[in-house]
């Protein structure tokens, strides 16, 4: 029985390695012809801030113009069309709707058209300057092209939150000469020409659109929860180098497998091209954690409650109730429009987003990877508590690192740097945060 179960194991990890393997081929290489990026403006628009519109845009280096009756003009020459063509030879704009949840087109259009990502510079994203400072507007338009897969990039009139409008083309041409540094850096191109999302149709599945939903939402709650599992099954089980090794094993293997397999299923103009989202986020992210939590009690009902004293018993409440409130925030934060963030987070954000090729999750890079370490240190020193809580953040890890190739829209190599970057620099300050909790031990065991 045991050996009729590995051999069922081997030929659906076959078959799941194949059809991945197929998939991400094709996603690939048409994410890797899809680099060059480019700006226009509405000729509505352009007439509010000058009354010299060809030498604005020369002064200014925006590319193209959006004529209502023409659609994309450069060099007067019809670029492509809002609107659909009949023989399909002028690409179409998919313009980002304002939610993030989908294009300004229903229904999308035959994969047989051309189609180029849009993002259109709404009210509530032009007007962030904050005196002669765009930055803020240059790093929303960064985020767009790199980490949204943005090929067009359509301004409107730059304004602060009074309401005051810049019209100065010197003030788009700096926003735009540091955003074509930035995004060049990366691999992009801001040159005037923009590329088109052209995915190969044997990628194609024969499913029905609530066939496909379904299958990439059973993937990202499936997956994480088998991470759960690993890690009850650590906190009970003895914490030596073996044991350790099978569970890293255990995690990356079913993390890896959760994101390439989402990620397979997502390889489809749809949700490439951003007119279609992923469905079912809180209910990925919930599950899972739900499952670990039980478990992660279950396994370690011994060890949390063969304590008498108070003390122990108020550091497990204090347990739970953090525990709740990661919970807690991880439902609040998740989705297209988050909650709150502070100042600070802000900042620590932008300067990550600066100094990387691409910012890690924030929840990711400073709480769930750094549990890592911590939980197995906790799992050699015997200290339940610390097992329950870190273990529930090994299991953020991976239900976060699969919702991260949720994101369609999202560049399959971006993903895979984020979430590197941010298990890689977590694990690192979780290191740090073991090395003081053995500091921190040693110097309570000296005191007489």
């Amino acid at each position: 029985m045991k050996k009729g179960t590995k051999v069922v194991a081997a030929l659906l990890a076959a078959v799941i390695l194949l059809f991945c393997g197929h998939q991400l081929y094709f996603r690939a290489a048409a994410e890797w012809a899809d680099r060059a990026c480019a700006t226009a403006i509405e000729a509505s628009e352009l007439e509010k801030i000058t009354d010299d519109p060809a030498g604005w845009l020369a002064a200014a280096g925006v590319d193209y113009v959006i004529r209502g009756d023409y659609g994309y003009d450069l060099q007067e020459t019809v670029a492509f069309s809002l609107s659909l063509t009949e023989d399909g030879s002028i690409p179409v704009a998919l313009v980002e709707n304002h939610t993030r949840t989908g294009v300004n087109i229903d229904p999308l259009p035959s994969q047989d058209i051309s189609m180029v990502k849009t993002l259109y510079l709404y009210d509530d994203y032009a007007n962030r300057m904050v005196g002669e400072d765009t930055g803020e507007i240059e790093d929303l338009l960064f985020r767009a092209a790199v980490d949204r897969g943005m090929r067009l990039l359509i301004l409107t009139p730059f304004s602060d939150e009074e309401g005051k409008v810049y019209t100065d083309p010197e003030v788009y041409a700096r926003c735009l000469s540091n955003l074509r540094d930035r995004i060049e850096s990366r691999g992009l191109a801001l040159d005037g020409s923009f590329s088109c999302m052209e995915l190969d149709q044997r990628a194609d599945l024969p499913l029905s659109v609530m066939a496909q939903k379904m299958l990439m939402l059973l993937s990202a709650v499936v997956f994480p929860c088998g991470v759960a599992v690993g890690v009850a099954v650590m906190a009970r089980t003895a914490a030596d180098g073996r044991n350790i090794r099978k569970f890293l094993l255990w995690f990356l293997l079913f993390t890896a497998a959760g994101a390439a397999v989402v990620s397979a299923f997502m390889t489809e103009p749809r949700y490439l091209l951003g007119a279609d989202v992923f469905s079912g986020v809180k209910l990925a992210l919930m599950t899972p954690m739900a499952l670990g939590g039980v478990l992660l009690l279950w396994s370690l009902r011994h060890e949390l409650l063969g304590h008498t004293g108070w003390k122990n018993r108020g550091l497990l409440l204090v347990v739970l109730v953090l525990a709740c409130g990661v919970c807690f925030l991880l439902s609040a934060r998740s989705g297209d429009r988050p909650g709150w963030t502070s100042d600070l987070e802000t900042a620590l954000r932008n300067w990550l987003e600066h100094t990387l090729y691409v910012r890690p999750r924030t929840k990711e890079l400073l709480f769930a990877a750094p549990c890592i370490p911590v939980f197995l240190w906790a799992c050699r020193r015997k200290q339940p508590e610390l097992k329950l809580l870190c273990g529930l953040g090994v299991c953020l890890e991976g239900v976060s690192v699969v919702n991260t190739f949720c994101h369609g829209v999202a560049p399959l190599y971006v993903s895979v740097i984020r979430s590197l970057l941010g298990l890689g620099l977590g694990c690192v300050l979780g290191g740090a945060i073991c090395l003081l909790l053995v500091l921190l031990s040693r110097k309570r065991t000296s005191l007489p």
